[in-house]
């Protein structure tokens, strides 16, 4: 049984074309466009005007948006004091990388942790946080190097629950835990935690493990959980992950250090490798991400990369009720299932797309007000093409009489015209204080040309950050 939510489906018009930016210094003017919505909402699309790779959102306590992290110009967090209307970079982070970037807020500090990939000389590929205190003006690298961790990293913040992190947090003068996983491309999973506020950080181990499957053809052989984790008031950690082919929930309780999992009902899984040939959906021939422009990487989309938990598809509300989004193999549309605080059993799924969404990937929630969604994801509407476009949702009233409003972000001149590929694995959203729903997705600037062995691109490489270039979206009350 599926709960219908009431729809309304919102068109937005970007006002700017994003067909040509070069890298540069100066920032381009950003053009807002707005138009107004039903139920006294307006809609707007702002484009950042930097190039871009795997974006995620984050609205502050402080009213200010930040969106990460932006590849021209070096590694930068994007900065919004005017509720979404222009951004700007904040100051240099110090990373070397702004592949993977991801950005969160401890709540009760306001210390901002950005994160991305990093390589050095002796550590090829490897993952690195970075803080601040004074909303991006400055920041603070640190020392820790996640060499070996590969991919996909995400950082999240939650109170101790054991007396040794207790006693750690006071002598060093900071509150919280920092927690930080990466390991996407390999067939673990490894955790850090940070109990001096992401100065330094110490190993928890590989939490998950291909080890822990029976490899079968119609099974994934690698544990994704590359999702962002939640964490409850008292430090209980949940985070979702596709374990051996299944969705799970796996739940920690003493601060990262042992996992208990288990299966979610009736949330289908697929595998992210292909079982026949063995190879990840989006690789070329020669095994590498766009290293042959003239096979462009296409097919990053739909039931097999949305299954695997990549983003941000849990969250955690104040009232304790968990909030799961997914993408149904069955018909490729994005659902969501809630499970109640105090209960085991998940709901019937909820509809997270307007009826015209044909397929959807990517897909990410997040949570403010209990029963209060913001949902970001690239959708398509016409199966016989690869025209995918982003789509901002604003649910209300979930637990009760769910009601959606969708906005789609181009239409018309979709952002992902050559599908949802690399680098654009993320695309996340979040609420301000204020009730704003925001989500930064990427355009591509790509015109594949059927006639031409080569896409007419504003980059050499298919996989290059200068092929993508940012968009901001904000459902406003």
């Amino acid at each position: 049984m599926t709960s219908t939510a009431k729809v309304v489906t919102v068109v937005a018009l970007l006002g700017a074309s994003l067909s040509a930016f070069a890298p540069a210094q100066a920032e381009p003017a950003a053009v807002e466009s707005c138009r107004e919505l039903p139920g006294g909402l307006l809609g707007c699309t702002t484009p950042t005007g930097t190039h871009v790779t795997e974006l995620s959102t984050l609205a502050a306590r402080d009213g200010n948006i930040y969106v990460g992290l932006a590849a021209s110009g070096g590694s930068s967090v994007l900065r919004s004091t005017d509720g979404g209307s222009s951004f700007h970079r904040t100051a240099p982070n110090g990373l070397t990388s702004a592949g993977m970037g991801w950005i969160v807020e401890d709540e009760e500090t306001g210390r901002l942790i950005a994160s991305s990939l990093e390589s050095t000389p002796t550590c090829p590929v490897g993952d690195r946080v970075t803080y601040s205190d004074d909303q991006g003006d400055s920041w603070h690298l640190s020392p820790s190097l996640f060499c070996g961790t590969s991919d996909l990293g995400k950082s999240f913040v939650g109170k101790p629950r054991t007396d040794e992190d207790r006693a750690a947090l006071q002598a060093a003068g900071y509150p919280n835990v920092i927690y930080h996983c990466a390991g996407g491309t390999g067939q673990t999973r490894t955790c850090f935690k940070s109990l001096d506020g992401a100065n330094t950080f110490q190993s928890l181990g590989i939490i998950l493990s291909s080890l822990d499957c029976k490899v079968e053809a119609s099974v994934d052989p690698i544990p994704f959980f590359q999702g962002q984790a939640v964490v409850d008031p008292e430090g209980v950690i949940y985070a979702v992950t596709n374990l051996c082919g299944k969705a799970s929930l796996i739940v920690s309780r003493d601060d990262g250090q042992t996992w208990d999992k288990t299966f979610i009902p009736d949330v289908q899984m697929r595998a992210y490798m292909n079982p026949l040939s063995g190879q990840h959906p989006g690789f070329d021939n020669n095994g590498g991400y766009g290293s042959r422009p003239q096979q462009p990487v296409r097919s990053i989309v739909g039931e097999a990369v949305s299954q695997a938990y990549l983003w941000q598809p849990l969250q955690l509300d104040s009232a304790g009720n968990l909030y799961l989004a997914y993408t149904d193999p069955a018909d490729g549309r994005p659902y969501l299932k809630i499970r109640r605080s105090g209960q085991q059993a998940w709901g019937e799924k909820i509809e997270l797309a307007p009826s015209e969404v044909g397929r959807a990937t990517n897909v990410n929630i997040s949570v403010r007000d209990n029963g209060h969604l913001a949902i970001a994801y690239y959708g398509l509407e016409d199966l016989t093409t690869t025209n995918y476009d982003g789509y901002l949702g604003e649910m209300t009233n979930a637990l009760t009489t769910p009601h959606l409003t969708t906005l789609a972000v181009s239409p018309g001149a979709p952002l992902l015209p050559n599908g949802a590929a690399e680098p654009t694995e993320y695309t996340t959203a979040d609420i301000t204080p204020d009730g704003t729903v925001v989500g930064a997705f990427a355009r591509d600037t790509c015109v594949i040309n059927e006639a031409s062995p080569l896409p007419q691109c504003d980059s050499e490489l298919m996989y290059d950050s200068t092929r993508f270039v940012g968009v901001v979206a904000t459902i406003r009350h």
